[in-house]
């Protein structure tokens, strides 16, 4: 099978881009929208946690930054004119910047 110019097949890269745009909206829909997760719960989380959003996410901005605040010592990261699908979209930004979260 032939791959793209980041080395990914074609079809699965079109099954991602189907499958995050579902759960994009399911994830709006259920978490966003219905506060599914309570306060509290993010207090009890202690794992290191970057909360990475795009500057044209449909994630709320203030929703990230609640969530680092909750989340002790976590990360918070904006992406420039990215949008909710960065890992499809720019593929190479989300890697290096998850790659030097990793390597800390």
């Amino acid at each position: 099978m032939g791959k793209d110019e980041q080395g990914i097949n074609p079809k699965i890269r079109k099954y991602a881009s189907e499958r995050l745009e579902k759960d994009d909206k399911r994830f709006k829909q259920n978490v966003v929208s219905r506060g599914v997760f309570s306060k509290s719960i993010y207090g009890r989380i202690k794992v290191p946690v970057m909360i990475v959003l795009g500057d044209r996410d449909g994630i709320m901005t203030e929703h990230g930054l609640e969530m680092h605040r909750l989340i002790r010592g976590s990360q918070f990261c904006v992406l420039p004119n990215t949008s909710h699908e960065v890992f499809t979209k720019r593929p190479n930004l989300i890697n290096t910047i998850a790659m030097d979260f990793f390597s800390k």
